[in-house]
């Protein structure tokens, strides 16, 4: 299977914490959706995934997103479906979970096996299970009785509809991956309400349609977009200039994992809360510049390495551009000699038109961050952001797409601060 060569994941949550108590969840190098539903809209749905990763393994991996979820309300008076995790034989006194990840080393070509569990509510006397894959994997619903009363392949973009769900309140359900290759580079995008994946990045085989073969989904198959504010977050394809007709939970743009540019995504979300906390991690090569509708009136932000933004009255914005910078780590480490001080030099060329190069010291391991600002105090650019350990670093700043000024740029570590001025003359 072919698989996006750059992927990048934000984390998504509606309540506020201490971002150093956070965990960063990270999705699986390969996972595919599976949709379950009962025959009556008013009974709910599930979005369920399957996958494989190098770190999995066959208990609750809550690194991967595998949650574990509390027992089965009673019997027909809510709709619920789950993956029963296979410790002990799909022993139920353990782990269930909306997604279901194995270990593999790729590329992987093999078959693994999940039990899949399910119940209706009040409204629905049938389940409908729904999914859409790519012609590397297919599947094999069958009852956990006989393996004889029911048997279904699975392949492509089918449903199942089993007639008999108290009958047969659970199936085995074996997966097939006929030469899996996992993503050349590959961070994650988590939104933690719908405990479900969005991610972005590049693909030499990537149309900007629906590609399938590298996960992405027609998101409206799946779970369409609400019609009453609730916790809803998917990228607007580009087709017809991000018009909204298409939409999905994954975006991956044609370019390889060497590619140096810009690429322009969009985010749709809504929330039934007046703000949303953006976690991100990204790596030192991928930076990104969020900006409202209107161009970056009302919201401009850069992100780049790990941290937090929080975002205001989301159901109101519902969407913002997001412009992805692809290319080499900015920051090169000269010298691993430790340093006996925190120092920051002055910029050279300076004055300078359009790049200068900045250096800067750590002298033990820590979250450094380096921006420039204008003379009126807005951020203009956020060149570092990350883990570094001790040592002398570099940076070459391209100030191409800013006006002529004085600026400001200001190293933190640690809550420490320093700062100097340059100027940029065009």
């Amino acid at each position: 299977m072919k698989n996006p060569a750059i992927s990048v994941i934000i984390i998504f949550l509606c309540t506020n914490f201490l971002l150093p108590q956070a965990e960063l969840i990270r999705q699986p190098q390969v996972s595919f959706p599976l949709y379950v539903v009962g025959d009556s809209p008013e009974d709910g749905s599930a979005l369920l995934f399957v996958g494989l990763d190098p770190a999995a393994t066959d208990t609750l991996d809550s690194s991967l997103g595998e949650a574990g979820l509390p027992p089965f309300p009673p019997a027909g008076t809510a709709f619920d479906a789950r993956f029963i995790l296979p410790i002990d034989n799909f022993n139920e006194q353990y782990y269930s979970s909306l997604g279901d990840f194995r270990h593999a080393d790729f590329p992987y070509t093999g078959e693994a096996l999940y039990r899949l569990a399910y119940q209706t509510g009040s409204s629905s006397s049938k389940i409908i299970i729904k999914w859409d894959w790519p012609n590397t994997i297919t599947g094999r619903l069958q009852d956990i009785i006989t393996g004889s009363l029911i048997d279904y392949h699975m392949a492509g973009k089918d449903s199942f509809v089993i007639d008999n769900p108290a009958g047969f309140p659970r199936l085995n359900l074996t997966v097939s991956y006929n030469n899996v290759a996992a993503p050349e580079l590959k961070a994650d995008l988590f939104f933690f309400e719908q405990a479900s994946a969005i991610s972005f990045g590049l693909d030499p085989s990537a149309s900007g349609d629906i590609d399938i073969g590298l996960g992405e989904e027609n998101a409206a198959f799946y779970r369409p977009i609400p019609d009453t504010p609730s916790y809803d977050f998917r990228f607007l394809l580009p087709n017809d200039n991000f018009s909204g007709t298409i939409s999905s939970f994954r975006d991956f743009r044609n370019g390889t994992a060497s590619f140096v540019g810009q690429v322009e995504y969009r985010l749709r979300f809504q929330s039934n809360t007046d703000s949303l906390v953006l976690l991100y991690n990204l790596p030192s090569n991928i930076n990104i510049n969020l900006q409202d509708l209107s161009g970056g009136s009302a919201i401009n932000i850069f992100l780049s390495g790990y941290g937090a933004q929080t975002i205001y009255d989301p159901s109101t914005i519902q969407q913002l551009k997001m412009f992805v910078n692809y290319g080499p780590s900015g920051v090169k480490k000269e010298s691993g000699i430790v340093p006996k001080n925190m120092e920051l030099s002055q910029n050279y060329p300076n004055p300078f038109n359009p790049s200068t190069k900045i250096k800067f010291s750590v002298k033990n391991l820590s979250l450094v961050k380096l921006q420039v600002f204008d003379i009126l105090g807005k951020e203009a650019a956020l060149l570092v952001n990350e883990q570094l350990t001790a040592g002398n670093y570099s940076i070459d700043f391209n100030a191409s797409g800013l006006p002529s000024g004085t600026y400001i740029y200001q190293m933190t570590v640690d809550g420490f601060r320093i700062s100097k001025k340059m100027v940029l003359i065009k």
